[in-house]
């Protein structure tokens, strides 16, 4: 089988699909708004690539803020609902 379409959605690779079932299996992941050890798990998880992100590009939270969202569309959204689409000028 060859796969060609490798624009938004590439094949994964069967050492990543074998970690992340190992981790499932391992761990009980929760709400992170939520009060509990699974909750804690999963917030400290996010923090952990939050981190990774950040330091990937050399810089800190106090430069940068790093958010998750379902996908580029709903990232597009965030930005275009806070861009000032209006000039602040007088006109």
């Amino acid at each position: 089988t060859v796969y060609l379409d490798h624009a938004g959605a590439t094949l994964f690779p069967q050492s990543q699909l074998t970690s992340f079932t190992n981790d499932l299996m391992e761990n009980v992941y929760g709400n992170p708004h939520s009060q509990n050890i699974s909750s804690r798990l999963t917030h400290d998880t996010v923090e952990h690539v939050r981190y990774r992100i950040l330091a990937h590009f050399h810089t800190s939270p106090e430069d940068y803020s790093v958010i998750f969202t379902a996908g580029s569309t709903a990232a597009l959204k965030l930005v275009a609902e806070a861009f000032p689409w209006v000039s602040p000028g007088p006109e």
